[in-house]
This record gives structure tokens, C-alpha cells and sequence, in this order.
């Protein structure tokens, strides 16, 4: 087995001779207590002595070792209470997951709603091209990045494919005072991944903090005119239209795909007042700001469940 991939079969299944099968003898074990062990950082940190493999994230652990894996195991009753209580834990963090990701639905409903879907133009707004609505399209710092500097380096990796930007994994460089205008990004700046995958390529979002953060060369930085705000261009590029439209036009170069800052500016676009434009940014920051509270809850929903976990297999649940 892969380390860590463990789940009970719901149903009679066909299954990848990768992983191995086997049944538990319930006079013994709880299923649902032996699989939150197996998935548990517990037994996690043991995996690696385990496995066996050169390819680090692709090890695999045979039957016989994991069989040697010493399990905690109090009474059936028991077993069957600190399962239920972690089943239950995990249902909550994962209505959180749905909820937040639903928002993320809110967010092209609310796009559709406002200017009609743009494959079909229902209120035959204006079409233009991205670039009538840029005042500069910039690419990022080739200079590498590292665990310390003075600022955080927003890559291509930092940007969701739904549209935001998450700086959970951060690397951060210095930057000379004559650097900090080309390669820095400020709140309101639209950023744009110009070469990754091509199921990837073109992940478009708007920076939204003050605080100063540099940005890397396989990003575009956009900041918009008079006639366009940021957080249209994202919905747009976002919605499935949007995707579509990049999807079409990657050039993909061994594996990877690459659109261009003259070719990003070439996008046909439709083009709404600016008025609409920034009522759909006043309602997009609501739906953010909604999101973000409840990815707090979620932060500790998920302290409360490790936490759970934790004392569950040393007897204190």
C-alpha cells in the first residue's frame, strides 16, 4: 500500500492490485477504529520506517510490515465510542470544506447573474479585448527564493484554480529599492499564471492585502485603467467561459503550457459600465469576507479534531 492510503470498501469493488485487501476480525476490532488509527498522525510518522521504495512520495508499505504495526486497542465498546466521536468530528470539518466550496460557486453564480453567461452575450454587452481594460501587464522575478528575505514570493502555486490566493506555503527574498515597483504587487493587482500544466495554466486571481508581497516570473502582474477593475477580469477569466477560452489557447512545451502577457491582453472580454464591474466586486468581497470566517472555523474545527485524535489513542478521549 501507498503510505497513509487506507479506506474501508463501502461495496463489493474491484481494486488496483497496488493495494492490498485484507478483513479485520471484528471480534477484535472496531473497522471504523482501525481505520481512524491507520489515518491518524500517529501511525503517519511510523509509515516511513515502513515503506520501502526509492521515490519518497511513492513508497510503499508491504502487508507483512504493516501487520507488525502495534494498535492501541481498548474495548470493543470503547473502540466504537472514540470512533463515533471522531466520525462526527470529521463530518464537521468536511461540511465546512463543502460550504466553503460552494462559495466558491456563489461567486460564478453571482458572475452569470450580473453579466449573462459570455459564450452567449444574453444582454449584449460590449466586447473588447482584456488589454482596453489594462494600464500594465507585467512579468515577475526570475531571482530565487528562498526560507528567508524580506518579503513573501507569491508563485504559481500560491494561486488557486478557483480564483484566490493562498499563502499557506511561502518562500520570501530581498529586493533592492529599485526593484520594488516592477516586482512587488499591491491590493487590487490581478495576478496570472503564465506557464504551468495546461488543466492549469491561466489561474487568475486579485491580490487583496496591504502588506507587500513580490511576485515570481512565471506571473503576470495586471493592474487595470479606468475601464476595467480587477475583480471582473478574475471572474471572467474564472467563469467557464473563461477557462475555456485559455484552455484553447495554451502552447504546451514538453508538458507545460504557456500564455503570454500580449496574448492575455488579446482575450476577447465582455465589457460592462464600470459601475456593474465594481458592484460585482463589492459583492464578490462579500462572499470573500463570508469565506474567510468560516475557513477560521475550519482552522479550528481542525485543531479540535487532531486534537481529538491525539488524545483518543493515548487512552484520554
Amino acid at each position: 500500500m501507498d503510505e497513509g492510503s487506507v479506506g474501508i470498501a463501502p461495496e463489493d469493488s474491484l481494486v488496483s492490485p497496488m493495494y492490498t485487501v485484507f478483513e479485520v476480525n471484528p471480534a477484535l476490532v472496531e473497522p471504523r477504529y482501525l481505520l481512524r488509527y491507520l489515518k491518524s498522525a500517529r501511525a503517519l510518522a511510523v509509515y516511513p520506517s515502513l515503506g520501502s521504495g526509492s521515490a519518497e512520495r511513492r513508497k510503499a508499505i508491504p502487508f507483512k510490515r504493516l501487520a507488525s504495526l502495534n494498535v492501541p486497542l481498548p474495548p470493543l465498546p470503547e473502540q466504537r465510542r472514540i470512533a463515533a466521536i471522531l466520525d462526527h468530528a470529521d463530518a464537521l470539518r468536511a461540511k465546512r470544506r463543502e460550504t466553503i466550496a460552494r462559495l466558491d460557486e456563489l461567486k460564478q453564480s453571482i458572475f452569470i447573474d450580473m453579466f449573462g453567461d459570455p459564450s452567449a452575450n444574453p444582454r449584449s454587452l460590449p466586447i473588447g479585448s482584456i488589454g482596453e481594460l489594462v494600464e500594465s501587464a507585467r512579468y515577475g522575478t526570475s531571482e530565487k527564493s528562498s526560507t528567508e528575505g524580506k518579503y513573501p514570493v507569491l508563485r504559481m502555486g500560491n494561486l488557486t484554480a478557483n480564483g484566490r490566493i493562498d499563502v499557506s506555503d511561502l518562500k520570501y527574498m530581498d529586493l533592492a529599492a529599485d526593484q520594488l515597483e516592477r516586482y512587488t504587487v499591491r491590493s487590487g493587482d490581478l495576478l496570472f499564471n503564465r506557464t504551468n500544466s495546461p488543466d492549469l495554466v491561466g489561474k487568475t486571481a486579485v491580490y487583496r492585502s496591504s502588506d507587500p508581497a513580490a511576485y515570481a516570473g512565471y506571473l503576470i502582474r495586471v493592474r487595470t485603467n479606468d475601464n476595467g477593475d480587477p475583480e471582473y477580469i478574475s471572474g471572467y477569466l474564472n467563469s467557464r467561459h473563461g477557462k475555456a477560452v485559455l484552455r484553447s489557447m495554451c502552447k504546451s512545451i514538453i508538458g507545460m503550457a504557456n500564455i503570454n502577457a500580449r496574448e492575455l491582453q488579446g482575450i476577447k472580454i465582455l465589457k460592462p459600465p464600470i459601475v456593474d464591474q465594481r458592484a460585482y466586486a463589492q459583492s464578490v468581497a462579500a462572499v470573500e469576507a463570508h469565506q474567510r470566517s468560516l475557513e477560521d472555523e475550519y482552522v479550528v474545527l481542525n485543531s479540535l479534531f487532531s486534537s481529538l485524535q491525539s488524545r483518543a489513542f493515548r487512552g484520554e478521549l
